[in-house]
């Protein structure tokens, strides 16, 4: 009995350490295959991280192969002047090592200028802003290479600084800094331009902008109530929903133009160029218009009530109606489109506004003209 527990004990025992070495040799098998996961994934990462490395190479060699052909190139172009004859001149287009050497410098001093110039427009003082704004001028008139960079950072500048206000918003005038901006931008120099300066849904109410040249600029959406836009060059702007109500524009060029839905009540548009100007939908009520030119300019459904139109040109007007001009101050001066000038209402205004600024105006011929002395 006792040999029969005895071994049946044995037996357990080694059940026990059987089981025991199982579930070890399992554990062990488990590491074994994570550890082989492991570095399966690392060989991965590895051989990833060699593409990676030969693509670089690649890259570099490519970079060294056009760096090779790039001073064969100088090599071949440049002319030292210890090499040439005494009084010689190199050829056309040649520079020398010296004048090269020369130009790299200066590009070098203008990128440190630049670098400088910027830091000072970024800065909290109102003099060193201003500093860095005259500083950039300088840039630009100097450097044709930096002429749109300078004035990109100056209108992205006024941005930020003058953004549009909300309906209800209250905002003072333009600051100085912002001012002074748009002074350089306007008076830049005259060079062909592929962009166009950006300065839309800002705030410029007040802003003197006399003889700006703003050709092709976008002003949509901005605020320039009031502002000074004398003589202003703005051919081809954009001026979409604009707000301009007691502008300045006298003479003002704004030839093709986009005011769809601007507002110009009581703007001051004396002797302005409009020729094809897109005024549909535009707010004009009470703007002075004397001796303004709108020739081919798009005028459906622009509000003209109490608009002066004293020696407008309107002969070639696109989409006007007569009832928008029968709500306009139109004298005898003032040229119309042929199938308006007869029409009874159009006649009757210029007859009616003719006895108000005391003025006779017999009918002849079906028209109304001024009294013959």
């Amino acid at each position: 009995m006792l040999i029969v527990l005895g071994a049946g004990l044995a037996a357990l025992i080694a059940l026990y350490h059987a089981r025991r070495s199982f579930r070890y040799s399992r554990d062990i098998l488990e590491r074994v295959r994570k550890l082989q996961d492991d570095n399966r994934r690392s060989s991965e990462r590895v051989m990833d991280l060699m593409d990676r490395i030969r693509d670089v190479s690649d890259r570099a060699r490519e970079l060294m192969d056009r760096s090779a052909s790039l001073a064969d190139r100088l090599r071949d172009v440049l002319v030292r002047t210890e090499d040439l004859p005494a009084g010689a001149v190199p050829p056309a287009g040649v520079m020398t090592v010296a004048e090269r050497g020369a130009a790299r410098s200066w590009d070098a001093l203008v990128t440190l200028r630049y670098v400088e110039a910027i830091k000072l427009l970024g800065s909290a003082n109102r003099t060193e802003r201003l500093g860095g704004i005259y500083a950039l001028e300088r840039i630009m008139r100097e450097s044709e290479e930096d002429h749109a960079a300078v004035v990109q950072v100056l209108a992205a500048h006024v941005r930020h600084e003058a953004p549009a206000p909300g309906p209800e918003e209250a905002v003072d005038m333009a600051h100085e800094h912002v001012q002074a901006a748009l002074t350089v931008i306007g008076r830049r120099p005259g060079r062909e331009e592929r962009f166009s300066i950006d300065l839309a849904r800002t705030d410029l109410r007040g802003a003197f902008l006399v003889d700006a040249r703003l050709d092709g600029a976008l002003l949509d959406s901005a605020r320039l109530e009031r502002a000074n836009m004398v003589g202003a060059r703005l051919g081809r702007a954009f001026l979409v929903g604009a707000a301009l109500d007691g502008a300045f524009l006298v003479d003002a060029r704004l030839e093709g133009a986009h005011l769809v839905g601007a507002r110009l009540e009581r703007a001051h548009l004396v002797g302005a160029r409009l020729d094809r100007a897109v005024l549909a939908g535009a707010f004009l009520e009470r703007a002075l218009l004397a001796g303004a030119r709108l020739n081919g300019a798009h005028l459906e459904g622009a509000d003209l009530r109490n608009a002066d139109l004293d020696g407008a040109d309107l002969s070639q007007a696109v989409g006007l109606r007569a009832e928008q001009l029968a709500a306009a101050v139109l004298l005898p001066s003032t040229r119309l489109p042929d199938e308006l000038a007869g029409d009874e209402r159009v006649m009757a205004r210029v007859a009616e506004c003719g006895r108000l600024r005391g003025m006779m105006t017999p009918l002849v011929d079906g028209r109304a003209v001024a009294a013959l002395e």
